[in-house]
């Protein structure tokens, strides 16, 4: 079984060098419980494929914790950086093309030439994503398909010995997934309603 621990620092900290050794975890975003790695590291992101049954076809989204950084993997027109420092952190994933320098690995999406970014508001899901030093996977705690996971306990149910460690950050109520916005041109669309009002979104286009 997994191990359960609570996200005082020191955890965050072990979760961090867990990550940088091409380890899994399981992690509270800021709208669910995710399956995190290094999103630089091929065999881990492989593994998050395999352990969720996710189909290579399903891109996965990654987390940073700074619009900088963020820049360096995608690219941003005008109303992306709009956008994005009008609602980040928070629950907004922005699809934009894949920067030349992109440092994901190519499996994060084998789709298009697209990655999908959020910057999370929760303070301690930004404390991991700084001391693991990364961009991390941040996939729905689940087999796809099925009902995402609203606890660490249903994390260890669903996942057991595949993961590391999982940091306990409490019961998640909300359910509510990120919205999704595609900027990949300078049309803005909607690709899931979500967390943040679409129509708050929509109103920066003017």
């Amino acid at each position: 079984m997994s191990l359960i621990v609570p996200e005082t620092s020191k955890n965050i900290n072990h979760a961090a060098r867990i990550i940088q050794a091409g380890g899994i975890i399981g992690y509270l975003t800021d709208t669910l419980y995710g399956i995190g790695c290094d999103a630089t590291n091929d065999q881990a992101v492989s593994k998050v494929y395999d352990i969720k049954y996710r189909s290579e076809k399903k891109p996965i989204l990654v987390l940073t914790d700074k619009l900088e950084k963020a820049l360096d993997i995608g690219i941003f027109n005008e109303l992306a950086i709009t956008i994005a420092e009008a609602f980040w952190p928070g629950p907004l994933t922005l699809v934009l093309p894949r920067a030349e320098r992109c440092p994901l690995v190519e499996g994060i999406n084998m789709i298009d030439d697209t990655v999908s970014i959020r910057i999370p508001s929760r303070i301690n899901t930004l404390k991991l994503i700084h001391a693991a030093g990364s961009p991390l996977t941040a996939p729905s705690a689940n087999l796809t398909g099925d009902t995402p996971a609203n606890s660490s306990e249903d994390v260890v149910k669903t996942f057991g010995k595949n993961l590391e460690l999982v940091l306990d950050g409490g019961q998640e109520t909300n359910s509510i997934p990120s919205t999704i916005v595609d900027v990949t041109t300078p049309t803005l669309k909607i690709i899931r309603k979500g967390a943040i009002n679409h129509q708050d979104i929509e109103k920066l286009k003017n």
